[in-house]
């Protein structure tokens, strides 16, 4: 499953808001990527029972989600329950800020 949402609010709220609530959804954050400070992916799974309880659960941590990811939450939120015990997929998130964009050093590799 391939999500997508923004946010205008401040991205280290939101980061810890969405993995605290993929984890009181039953779920888990298996991996992360940064994009400077414009976006971050994510790499989650969730219990097939938690997908229809996702999208308001990102509401509720300021994240928009598009209408396809709200389609995508509610067809996995409908499925057979017997037939998917878990849904694993990305979760891609937006920050909407005027901050400048934000420049990390890559240290010399000597060799």
């Amino acid at each position: 499953m391939r999500l997508t949402g923004f946010t205008r609010s401040p991205r280290h709220v939101v980061t810890a808001s969405v993995a605290d609530a993929i984890s009181a959804l039953g779920g888990f954050v298996l991996d992360s990527k940064r994009f400077s400070n414009k976006a971050l992916t994510l790499r989650i799974e969730i219990p097939a029972s938690g997908a229809a309880d996702l999208a308001s659960a990102m509401a509720d941590c300021w994240v928009t989600l598009d209408d396809a990811s709200v389609l995508t939450l509610e067809h996995y939120g409908n499925a057979d329950s017997g037939a998917l015990t878990e849904v694993t997929g990305t979760l891609h998130l937006r920050f909407i800020h005027e901050e400048p964009e934000l420049r990390i050093e890559t240290p010399a590799v000597p060799g």
